[in-house]
């Protein structure tokens, strides 16, 4: 059976969620799946986030969820001008919140929540520009 976060319902409803964050703000937000991690969670994000050139935004403002199926694992990667006006246990609580709708089994509602959330924390130092560039696709990455 294929996993809920393969379905078409997923990937357009949380593209649509990303879509709607970042009206709220000027961040950038990007969800990447992965089957499967043999290494270190952590550095694997580091690396995707690189990889994806999210740290190219002009106001390093991009956010990313990155989530591991099989290993059940999530880390949220804010890059340094977010870390700069949040405290990262914020950003580690939605880590929490997010696993435990997983466990639930609130896929799509779990991702969906947490854009909004965070898109609304940091509204308030990432309001949004009138003339915002989409810097980042909202498309999941896989």
């Amino acid at each position: 059976m294929m996993h809920p976060f393969y379905s078409s319902d997923f990937s357009t409803s949380v593209e649509a969620a990303i879509e709607n964050a970042e009206l709220k703000t000027s961040c950038e937000f990007k969800v990447h799946l992965e089957d499967y991690c043999n290494e270190d969670v952590f550095d694997r994000a580091a690396y995707v986030f690189s990889e994806l050139g999210m740290h190219k935004t002009v106001a390093r403002n991009a956010i990313l969820i990155f989530i591991v199926v099989q290993n059940r694992k999530v880390v949220i990667l804010a890059d340094a001008g977010i870390n700069k006006v949040t405290e990262n246990f914020q950003i580690q609580q939605e880590v929490a919140t997010l696993t435990d709708s997983f466990r639930a089994g609130n896929f799509t509602t779990g991702v969906v929540q947490t854009l909004d959330r965070i898109s609304t924390l940091l509204s308030k130092s990432f309001p949004p520009q009138v003339n915002d560039v989409n810097e980042i696709s909202n498309s999941i990455s896989r």
